[in-house]
């Protein structure tokens, strides 16, 4: 009996602990799905998103990635003066809610991934790191873009030992003289870097 009784005491605090497990992934999940929408409710409206990705050194096989793992980003190389800028593949509630990416080293070759995208393999794997990117927008930058126009520009820059995040609005401006010619320019701009005006 005693020996039944202590069985029975097992199973129920095994079944206790398998129980809270569940609850506290379940909690997790729902938080990340929390988070995900109050994020994408945040940039409602805001359609344009461009991402220029450079580095602080050269940095080669670099592939990136939204929270998901969906690559939106690719470059054998990048650098100061090796940069890539691109709409960003998604629009409106794509906005990244994280950034990760990874570069390699020695002997890597290319090869397709999903999307059609590029995908590096093979020698060493010398950097990944991930960064938190939607949180970070303020939302006078948003509510900006919302009033006037332009796009929401998403710098990544890759340093040796992780990610930099810069962000700014890009617009188009009419040119003095020229009124059926605009230029670019950017405004509001924040982040871990600034750049220089151009």
């Amino acid at each position: 009996m005693a020996r039944s009784l202590k069985h029975a005491t097992l199973i129920l605090i095994a079944f206790a602990a398998l129980m809270n497990a569940c609850v506290a992934t379940g909690s997790r999940a729902n938080r990340a799905e929390t988070e995900s929408e109050h994020q994408h409710r945040r940039f409602e409206g805001i359609r344009a998103l461009v991402l220029v990705l450079d580095a602080t050194s050269t940095k080669r096989g670099v592939n990136f990635y939204d929270e998901r793992g969906t690559p939106i980003g690719t470059a054998a190389s990048l650098g100061p003066r090796n940069s890539d800028t691109g709409a960003y593949p998604g629009g409106e509630k794509r906005i990244p809610i994280r950034i990760r990416s990874i570069w390699r080293e020695g002997d890597f070759k290319a090869t397709w991934g999903p999307l059609r995208s590029i995908q590096w393999q093979g020698g060493t794997l010398a950097g990944d790191y991930t960064i938190p990117v939607a949180e970070r927008i303020p939302d006078a930058v948003l509510d900006y873009i919302r009033k006037n126009g332009g796009a929401l520009r998403l710098k990544i820059r890759l340093k040796d030992d992780g990610i930099l995040l810069g962000w700014d609005v890009e617009e188009r401006v009419p040119i003095p003289g020229m009124p059926d010619r605009k230029a670019l320019q950017w405004v509001l701009p924040g982040g871990d870097f600034v750049d220089p005006p151009r």
